[in-house]
């Protein structure tokens, strides 16, 4: 069980409805996935947004892509892409876009310009 630090909102599963979690309150973290909560709480199962992260004693996902050092060459840039693609989850299963098979080409190429260019494929 995790004490919230901070009063949070938070949306309830499966309504959608918006409700207020008060500082202190008990939860238990049930899933995470792309960067949110799944939690359980006296109020049933609730889904907490990663720029509340913090309230769980958790770093945000926000604040470490803030502070992440940014590549600038097409494999670095091809990596980190792949990496995030694989933290959208398909909201009904418990996996990602990449291992479901929805996205199965990555591209980063230099233009002569100066930059890059990204494409990618799917099914």
């Amino acid at each position: 069980m995790i004490e919230l630090k901070r009063e949070i909102v938070a949306t309830t599963i499966p309504y959608g409805q918006k409700t207020t979690l008060p500082k202190g309150s008990q939860v238990e973290i049930t899933q995470e996935l792309g960067g949110s909560y799944t939690v359980l709480t006296d109020f049933g199962l609730l889904r907490i947004e990663g720029k509340d992260a913090d309230a769980l004693g958790r770093e945000s996902a926000s604040k470490s892509v803030a502070t992440a050092e940014i590549p600038t060459d097409a494999k670095a840039v091809a990596t980190q892409v792949w990496d995030q693609m694989k933290t959208c989850y398909d909201p009904e299963i418990p996996v990602n876009i990449v291992e479901l098979g929805l996205v199965y080409e990555n591209k980063v190429e230099p233009l002569p310009e100066g930059g890059l260019r990204w494409t990618s494929s799917s099914p």
